[in-house]
């Protein structure tokens, strides 16, 4: 039997023979590769694409005031504030500043 090696260009896995360990969030391409001998010719690349979702963020609040809260995304990055299902355009630091009431 010929071993089959994994291998990918990708920094959001590791592999180590034939286990991934996922370590960070986005688009990753996994090629398997089987080297022939003597006897077998080798296996074409066969190639497997998946998605990596990022980890929910909790969100909490601080400095409640009657005028206004401070929500805080357990995210340091990639975090997208909305208001009313709509876009907050440029609102994406882990922190918001929220003054008026959203639903």
């Amino acid at each position: 039997m010929l071993d089959v090696t994994f291998s990918t260009t990708s920094d959001k896995v590791d592999i180590d023979g034939s286990e991934v360990t996922l370590v960070a969030a986005g688009r990753v391409t996994i090629d398997a590769d089987q080297a022939g001998n003597a006897e077998f010719e080798a296996a074409p690349t066969v190639s497997q694409s998946f998605c990596i979702n990022p980890i929910t963020p909790t969100i909490t609040s601080e400095n409640a005031t009657n005028s206004a809260v401070t929500l805080v995304s357990s995210s340091t990055d990639g975090n997208q504030w909305f208001f009313n299902g709509v876009v907050i355009e440029g609102a994406t630091a882990s922190s918001l500043a929220a003054t008026s009431a959203g639903k």
